[in-house]
């Protein structure tokens, strides 16, 4: 997410897992990011084997279920279901949702497809909702990362 690492003040260190084991820890670049899509790309260079999912190009559906990775506050990944729903033009997971997961995946519980990424917990003034996951959807993404040239 760009409210991550959208105005890096030093190295961002990335540590790349799979299979649930740290495989690399690198140090990573912002070659693209936008403020208003809270999206940021990262490049880095590693010697582990990287396998990403397909993006979706469907549109959310509501009450599909879901998985999140993230790793909330640098801790290692942690996986959480839920089921996905678009309220008041907002892209909503109830998979739980810890600070520090920003920038996390939501992938579709079927397919494996990526559906959005992890943006913030929903919160009022006097209440964080941890059951309400905000995300960016992936129909927001991809155009994104075709006019940036990224895919």
């Amino acid at each position: 997410c760009w409210h991550v690492v959208g105005k890096p003040t030093g190295d961002i260190i990335l540590r790349i897992f799979s299979d649930g084991e740290l495989v690399d820890t690198v140090v990573a670049e912002v070659i693209a990011s936008d403020s208003k899509l809270d999206l940021a790309v990262l490049s880095c260079k590693t010697k582990a084997i990287l396998c990403f999912p397909s993006i979706t190009r469907s549109p959310i559906r509501n009450n599909d279920m879901c998985i999140t990775l993230s790793c909330p506050l640098g801790e290692d990944p942690i996986f959480s279901e839920g089921r996905v729903s678009i309220r008041s033009n907002q892209a909503v997971s109830s998979a739980n949702a810890a600070p520090g997961s920003s920038g996390g995946g939501i992938y579709d519980a079927n397919t494996g497809e990526l559906l959005g990424i992890s943006r913030a917990i929903f919160r009022t003034s006097q209440f964080e909702y941890h059951h309400m996951n905000l995300f960016t959807p992936a129909t927001a993404i991809l155009p994104w990362l075709e006019r940036m040239k990224i895919v």
